[in-house]
Parts: structure tokens; sequence; C-alpha cells
């Protein structure tokens, strides 16, 4: 008389079972991707090109951050960003080159006591979800994809 469990799997084989399902789940996961990169990422942007002004919180949560308290910005629209952090990325991945700028903008300014920090104009585009770069003693601040960036009167810099 046969085992249970080898009658079991005389009727279904638990490979080809396996092998089944992995066919099956595996375009299925694919496809989901796909759908992900095509569609439902890029809308993670808004849409309007932004110029905003910002100041650059000089040590507010250590050397390396590039966070920035928004102090203006041109449509009314987006007016629930103001005194809200941002946090600037380079839309080319230049962020070496972005974090150098302001640094020198930073390290080639005197301060006084009164000052606040150092005020940059952006253009770029705002992200949509706040909290997606998060730097360890600070808050989660919403991404600026910056297209340009200028500090005081200096020329525009892109990126």
């Amino acid at each position: 008389m046969a085992k249970p469990c080898s009658l079991l799997n005389e009727i279904f084989p638990v490979h080809l079972v396996m092998k089944k399902i992995l066919l099956f789940s595996l375009p299925m996961l694919l496809a989901f991707a796909l759908i992900y990169l095509i569609f439902l990422r890029p809308k993670q942007l808004y849409s309007d090109h932004l110029q905003i002004g910002a100041v650059y919180m000089k040590y507010a949560c250590g050397d390396c951050s590039l966070e920035m308290k928004v102090l203006s910005v041109n449509s009314s629209q987006y007016h629930f960003i103001l005194q809200e952090e941002i946090f600037p990325l380079s839309v080319n991945d230049k962020a070496d080159e972005l974090c150098t700028y302001i640094s020198n903008a930073n390290y080639n300014t005197a301060f006084n006591e009164k000052d606040t920090g150092l005020q940059f104009t952006i253009a770029g585009r705002l992200h949509k979800y706040k909290g997606l770069y998060t730097i360890s003693g600070c808050g989660p601040a919403r991404c600026f994809i910056v297209d340009s960036i200028q500090y005081g009167n200096s020329p525009w810099v892109k990126f």
C-alpha cells in the first residue's frame, strides 16, 4: 500500500507545481515593476517648475547637511512649503557639485551674529512626498530637484 505523501506526490508533483507558480508569478512581478517605473514613479514630482527662495541652515543638522528652509515661492499654489525644510538634490546626479557650490558660498561668506544663513534662489521641481531623505538629527525634509541655483546676485549655475 502506498504512503499518503507518495500518493499525493504522484497526483500533484511538487516540482511541477512550484515550476508553474514561478512561471506565473515572475512575469506578473516584472509587469508590476514596469508599471511602477513607467506610470507611477514619474508622478512623484509635481509638474510645475518652481523658483524658491531658501536659506541654507548652516550646521543645522551637521556639517554635511544641505537642508534649507523655504522663505518664498513663486507660485501661490505652493505656499504650503513656506517655512518648511527641503533637501536639494541634483537633477543629473551631480550631488557632489551641488554640495561644493553651497559649501563654497558658505565658506566665502563672513557671518555676523545677526545672520540667519545663506540665501539661495533655486529653480526646479518639488517632490510630492516628505521624508524620503532624513538626515540623522534632522526631521524629514521634502526633496527639491534642482535644475539651477543662484547665490545672492551671482550668476545662475545649472545642475
